[in-house]
């Protein structure tokens, strides 16, 4: 396949390269990605079909699910039955297991989310 300018095809010209992302559009979960290219699913509990989304294409792809925890001395070691992973630790969201929550937590204007974003656990 010759290399183009769109970003599919660059990841294709690459493939020694990893590329990673972060995303809210949970189809892409379903997608047929790249070896080379690492997907992440953002969640939130704003909206709570969205928040079933998330989680049912973590558990059904084995795609990440990142979630944001209010404190980083409150982090849980499963979330809805999922492992969690600490994901301040590095970037490498690549060298992660499959079908984990990645768990950061909230900093700055963050820590005073109450959208349904950053996530309070008891």
């Amino acid at each position: 396949m010759p290399c183009g300018i769109i970003i599919p095809t660059l990841l294709v010209c690459f493939p020694n390269i990893q590329f990673y992302d972060y995303t809210k559009i949970v189809k892409r979960a379903y997608s047929k990605l790249p070896s080379n290219y690492h997907l992440t699913l953002s969640y939130s509990e704003a909206d709570a079909d969205y928040a079933d989304s998330v989680y049912k294409a973590t558990c059904e792809t084995q795609t990440n699910m990142a979630v944001v925890f209010r404190s980083k001395y409150n982090i849980p070691k499963t979330f809805k039955g999922l492992r969690v992973v600490d994901g301040d630790k590095d970037d490498l969201r690549f060298l992660d297991p499959k079908g984990v929550v990645v768990a950061l937590y909230a900093k700055g204007k963050a820590s005073k989310d109450d959208s349904g974003f950053v996530i309070d656990v008891a």
